[in-house]
């Protein structure tokens, strides 16, 4: 099904693009992605093709093709990609991987947690957290030395996630969180972009790395779900505090977990 008007069926043609062999990604064929982006939308327009191995994807670059994919005509859309797949192996089935009527039960449990005085207040930290990094990056640019910016960018989505969601600076975790965080981002894109589609359960030091630091992660999280049950209502209000109070409208149980992330926290590892 469809909501394009006649005159756009008409006008709508094959979108083109690039392909990527199963043979190249299986001996392990990267590409700067920001450099392929550029040079397939440069090429090919707004919405464009691009095949990698086996699967076919498609790149929406403009805005409008953004909303009519994520609003206008969500319904048309799923997520049954192999990046979502693999991303549920790490954060479950929560709020970002689930879809359809389960979605939305879980969206409207977390819709107090996103008013819009909320959002603001998140939005201040944010922006506090940033001009505090571009203050301890100027006295570096000034030096005249090359310094790389992907730790400290890192370290920035880290104190917002942790200011924003858990309402604490993690100072005794901090460098636990990004260990993990840096091993689970890196082998996520590499299992990804090389077809490692088995789940981390081999005993080899490579899935082993990759369940420790999920373990991690979510030890991290029970830790302080737990700290935050604890104190009650003298608990921060911060996102996590407000996603604990959710309650389920048809069974009147609290969903943190299915909300949060889908299996962490009550729902284990």
């Amino acid at each position: 099904m469809s909501n394009a008007t006649h005159s756009e069926f008409l006008a709508a043609k094959e979108a083109t693009g690039e392909d990527v062999s199963l043979l190249r990604v299986l001996r392990g064929g990267m590409e700067d992605p920001l450099a392929r982006w550029t040079r397939i939308r440069e090429k090919h327009g707004d919405v464009s093709r691009y095949r990698f191995g086996l699967d076919d994807s498609h790149f929406v670059t403009h805005p409008e093709g953004a909303r009519r994919v994520l609003q206008d005509n969500a319904g048309n859309y799923t997520k049954e990609h192999p990046s979502y797949a693999l991303l549920a192996r790490l954060v479950g089935n929560g709020l970002l991987t689930s879809e359809g009527s389960f979605w939305l039960r879980q969206r409207r449990l977390a819709q107090p947690a996103f008013h819009r005085d909320r959002i603001a207040a998140m939005a201040a930290q944010m922006v506090k957290a940033a001009i505090d990094l571009a203050g301890e990056w100027e006295p570096r640019v000034g030096s005249g030395r090359p310094f790389p910016m992907l730790e400290d960018m890192s370290g920035l989505t880290l104190r917002i996630v942790a200011d924003a969601l858990f309402g604490t600076g993690l100072p005794a975790r901090a460098s636990s969180v990004r260990e993990a965080w840096d091993v689970l981002g890196r082998q996520m894109a590499e299992r990804f972009s090389r077809r490692r589609l088995i789940p981390p359960i081999l005993p080899t030091a490579y899935d082993r790395a990759f369940r420790h630091a999920r373990w991690t992660l979510f030890d991290i999280v029970d830790g302080i779900v737990a700290e935050k049950r604890a104190r009650g209502r003298d608990s921060a209000p911060d996102l996590l505090s407000m996603l604990m109070s959710a309650r389920d409208e048809e069974t009147g149980a609290f969903r943190v977990a299915r909300v949060f992330a889908g299996g962490c926290a009550a729902h284990g590892r």
